[in-house]
């Protein structure tokens, strides 16, 4: 432990001969004195380099100031009962009127002793820089020519003719500061000893860490967080900060400058202050489209996710299901036509389960390769690594052979079943291309241990209609419109169409018809040309096709 070195200002001279004299008591601390007030003792710390001082000691208004005024702890001697008891005695012998003055310190300990000693004539003044010379010039206005104060109080009285006694402190008092200063270096030294090896302990870290305050601020950071750069994890963390006062934890996959990183949040409370601790390693390159997987956070979900799930009578017949498997370990398969929303189903259930904080991984099973599946899977700190992601595999029945084969390898061989979600999604009849020898059956049973199927616009006439005002709602919020509805003989012709591309077709089909509306009502007009069905419904087909 280094020797310490303490700057003691000494408000009057008897201050700076007994704190030169007690120094010689402490041999291992370096005890300098410089004999001032708050009127020039900043101009002499100015001439001073106080990085070499670990505290400074001083005493009443000159302590106050300074505090104010640097950096560094300041000590403040205590004046103490013993002290304002002796220079009360001495007052008392006087056999006159006499006043005391003070900074509130020595007003608070002079009302209590005054109270003791059952003074009943004493006037009692907490003084301020700013209101002293007036104080003293009413003191003599009343006629009292003594008062008991401080250095600023007794001088002041000076200028006006009042005698006055100076309460000192005594030795013991400022023994008592010195040694309460070297406690108070000692342990800064001794948790300044201990940030410095958890700082170098966490430099040796792989991964980055960095702390915030609860205004974003970094507080701490470590070697491998100042390797990514503090500027874009600020910008890519920030925006975090009031998820995580909702939610004390989170976990997710970012992008910071074509890197990919897993990402762990946590709200601290110290000490009554909020703090926010992150955690980042690396994974990967991004992952973007030509690998066909994507990493979704919480904050990338579309915002109408839940539009489909609220009020729409056509998801009521699975919507039982989605309640009661949301928060299952056991893989769920979606079926379901093309179009049928079978993505939002699985993003509904990672939205609504326990798992909403941690990435959802959409695996496009179309676009995935040998080489792609292991370096997502060999990707340290990737998705594979954590605990409650979603992995969803859209459209199962497209895996190759060869795909199916690793797919089902990885299944059995691992623990992802345990630690992760999986849900996938087909339109086809994968039972049947099991049975065909077109899908590994043992694949298909890590796959399919429950099951949601998501019906047909075709089998769900009935619910066109309050699906249309669902997504025209939506669209005339995006389009700046204001349609209400159909009318009923073209809610007929909707109703009546085949659609083959379900949900998706419908979705197109309204976005350019109130796109392209200036009235309350889309009319059987808007959707036939010469008395046939919508030429745009027939476009929409084939485009869709």
């Amino acid at each position: 432990m280094s020797n310490l070195r303490i700057l003691t200002v000494a408000p009057y001279s008897e201050f700076h001969e007994r704190t030169s004299r007690i120094a010689d008591e402490f041999p291992d601390v370096c005890i300098d004195v410089f004999t001032g007030d708050r009127s020039n003792a900043l101009s002499y710390l100015e001439t001073l380099s106080l990085q070499k001082y670990s505290a400074i000691i001083s005493r009443g208004g000159t302590a106050e100031f300074l505090r104010r005024s640097v950096a560094i702890p300041v000590i403040e001697v205590e004046v103490s009962v013993y002290d304002m008891l002796r220079t009360l005695k001495q007052a008392e012998s006087f056999n006159t009127p006499f006043a005391i003055a003070g900074y509130p310190s020595i007003v608070r300990l002079a009302r209590n002793l005054c109270e003791i000693l059952r003074y009943q004539n004493v006037e009692i003044l907490e003084v301020t820089s700013g209101n002293v010379d007036e104080q003293m010039r009413l003191l003599r206005q009343q006629g009292i020519d003594l008062i008991v104060g401080d250095v600023m109080s007794t001088e002041a009285a000076a200028k006006y003719g009042i005698r006055s006694i100076l309460i000192t402190s005594s030795t013991d008092s400022v023994r008592k500061a010195i040694v309460e200063s070297v406690e108070l270096c000692r342990n800064m030294q001794a948790v300044l000893s201990e940030n410095q090896l958890m700082q170098a302990a966490a430099n040796t870290l792989p991964m980055g860490i960095l702390l915030l305050d609860s205004k974003g601020n970094a507080v701490m950071s470590n070697a491998a967080a100042r390797t990514i750069g503090l500027t874009p994890l600020l910008r890519m963390l920030t925006p975090l900060l009031p998820l995580l006062r909702q939610q004390d934890t989170l976990s997710r996959l970012q992008t910071v400058e074509e890197n990919t990183y897993s990402l762990r949040g946590m709200r601290l409370i110290f000490g009554e202050q909020e703090y926010f601790l992150f955690t980042t390693s690396e994974t990967s390159r991004s992952l973007s489209a030509p690998t066909g997987i994507t990493v979704e956070n919480l904050s990338d979900f579309p915002k109408d996710i839940h539009f489909l799930f609220s009020n729409s009578t056509y998801i009521q017949p699975v919507l039982k299901n989605l309640e009661s498997f949301k928060d299952s370990h056991t893989p769920i398969l979606i079926t379901g036509q093309i179009g049928t929303e079978k993505i939002s189903v699985a993003r509904y259930l990672h939205w609504n389960s326990g798992r909403k904080n941690h990435p959802f991984v959409r695996i496009r099973c179309d676009l995935l390769t040998p080489a792609c599946w292991d370096a997502f899977c060999s990707a340290p700190n990737g998705p594979v690594e954590q605990s409650g992601c979603t992995l969803f595999f859209e459209n199962v029945h497209t895996l190759s052979p060869r795909m199916q084969s690793e797919l089902e390898s990885f299944l059995a061989g691992t623990f992802v079943l345990k630690r992760q979600y999986v849900v996938s999604s087909t339109p086809a009849d994968l039972q049947g291309m099991v049975v065909g020898g077109m899908f590994s059956p043992r694949l298909y049973e890590h796959l399919a241990g429950l099951s949601i199927h998501m019906p047909s616009l075709n089998e769900r006439r009935e619910d066109i209609p309050s699906l249309a005002n669902l997504f025209i709602a939506r669209l005339n919020g995006e389009y700046g419109k204001q349609v209400i509805g159909f009318e009923d003989d073209a809610i007929d012709i909707l109703k009546n169409y085949h659609w083959t591309l379900n949900l998706e077709q419908l979705r197109r089909v309204l976005t350019q018809l109130v796109s392209g509306c200036d009235d309350y009502y889309i009319t059987r007009t808007a959707l036939c040309v010469g008395g046939h069905t919508t030429h745009r419904l027939r476009q929409q087909s084939a485009a869709a096709h």
